[in-house]
């Protein structure tokens, strides 16, 4: 493993995401340490996931909680067994915020009951629970009540394979080819994980089954809130890193269901997929398509990755739906595999479209992930069948300002008239983005923090 350099994380029943800040070997004295959060091994079959949550549940909130009330609505005093209880809560939450975790419909049900649990330590007024613990129960509540419980917009699933942790590999460079260093999310069934060390070499290893989540400093100049990387935390755990969207700055994170450019100017550049979620180009950390079986898509990733089914020309988009590539079925479909994009055929609803630095079109960015504007899906083709004699359907995506869309204007009422002025060409998008600055501190993205 190359120089990660973190620093010595702490006891899981003493962490918030707020706190515990440690110190850090930097060559930079003026940059504030990092902080650190520990999170637990979850199994990761859901029926072993919900079981594991629900023994906190039983084992550590609700024997917490009565012990409280016995006290007339006090927190109890600390000893081995409050800390205890504690310790298991605070790691609950640390596995909601930052663990492989997704909210899903499932978790209300059943004997897991989250909705119930997580408004039990911050709403009612016979339990005491800590204040960090009733924050971070509310907080997670709120969250999963915006998106319905997991019910709300989808990414499909066809990926776009811009497995943005590899981008940042040691040695392995931006563009192109994938693997190694950071690539993927980290296996979960691990018996070990990483405790971060501070001697900035080889991270020592725990049998707890814990994860690391590293938070960077504020100031820092790649991974602070002036940074490229802005929004975004490491887990440390398993073979590799993975990044996550630090909660710290949700509030902050840009709403990405929205239809045109969202506050954005084609060109803009992201170093990862995770980073342009973060900033509201793309609502999925690794779909290839953002959107709804109602409204249709808000955004696309442009990745090579379906190239056997899929054509860049750069204004025009031949783009199929998730499954083509690996459908054998001759007489059809993938299931829902055209339900998105057949809703933005008919509104004509105009799409954001990314490219990544592994799409093979001449035009696509060097390394990372850019915005090039706003495409209209303008016809759908006949069906094909792909090379292992499956059936896929492929529809064209135009860009706005080109070809047939160059005098045209596609808008539904009430809709931002500023998405369909004429944009940039591609290729003077592509001579300026991304900047000199952002290919250097690309690089140093490697470096940590």
């Amino acid at each position: 493993m190359s120089n990660l350099s973190p620093s010595t994380a702490t006891s899981a029943g003493n962490t918030d995401a707020n706190a515990n800040t440690t110190s850090n070997n930097t060559n930079n004295h003026n940059i504030t340490a990092p902080e650190t959060l520990v999170i637990p091994h979850v199994p990761t079959d859901f029926e072993s996931r919900q079981r594991w949550i629900f023994n906190v549940r039983t084992q550590a909130i609700q024997p917490y909680a009565q012990q409280s009330k016995k006290l007339g609505g006090k927190m109890p005093p600390s000893s081995v067994q409050t800390d205890e209880w504690l310790r298991r809560i605070r790691g609950l939450l640390n596995y909601l915020e930052y663990g492989d975790f997704q909210i899903t419909g499932e978790y209300r049900k059943g004997t897991t009951m989250m909705d119930i649990f997580l408004k039990f330590m911050f709403e009612d007024d016979r339990f005491q629970f800590p204040e960090d613990v009733k924050r971070r129960a509310k907080a997670l509540y709120e969250e999963y009540e915006r998106v319905n419980w997991g019910n709300g917009d989808v990414s499909d699933s066809k990926g776009s394979d811009n497995d943005d942790e590899s981008e940042f590999s040691p040695g392995g460079g931006g563009g192109g080819g994938g693997g190694g260093g950071i690539g993927g999310r980290s296996s979960s069934n691990s018996d070990t994980a990483i405790i971060v060390t501070t001697n900035g070499t080889e991270p020592a290893s725990t049998a707890d089954g814990e994860f690391v989540v590293r938070f960077p400093p504020p100031n820092h100049p790649i991974w602070g809130v002036n940074g490229i990387m802005f929004g975004i935390a490491v887990k440390f755990g398993g073979k590799c890193p993975v990044m996550q969207l630090d909660r710290r700055y949700l509030r902050q994170k840009r709403d990405a269901n929205v239809f045109g450019h969202n506050g954005l100017r084609p060109g803009a550049w992201f170093p990862s997929q995770l980073v342009a979620l973060f900033r509201g180009a793309h609502g999925s950390r690794m779909g290839g398509i953002h959107g709804n079986r109602t409204q249709g898509a808000y955004s696309v990733v442009i990745s090579g990755t379906y190239h056997k089914v899929d054509e860049d020309v750069g204004d025009k988009i031949y783009y199929s739906g998730p499954g083509s590539q690996e459908n054998t079925d001759p007489h059809n479909l993938p299931k829902g595999s055209t339900d998105i994009l057949q809703v933005s055929y008919e509104s004509k609803r105009p799409i954001r479209v990314l490219r990544s630095s592994r799409n093979p079109f001449g035009l696509s960015p060097s390394i990372g992930i850019r915005y090039d504007g706003l495409y209209v899906v303008t016809r759908r083709m006949p069906l094909q069948k792909n090379d292992k004699g499956g059936l896929f359907a492929q529809f064209v995506l135009q860009r706005i300002g080109s070809g047939d869309l160059r005098d045209n204007r596609h808008q539904t009422e009430g809709e931002n008239h500023d998405d369909d002025d004429e944009q940039e060409s591609l290729l003077s998008i592509f001579r300026r983005s991304p900047t000199r600055a952002e290919k250097r501190d690309f690089e140093r993205i490697k470096q940590w923090f």
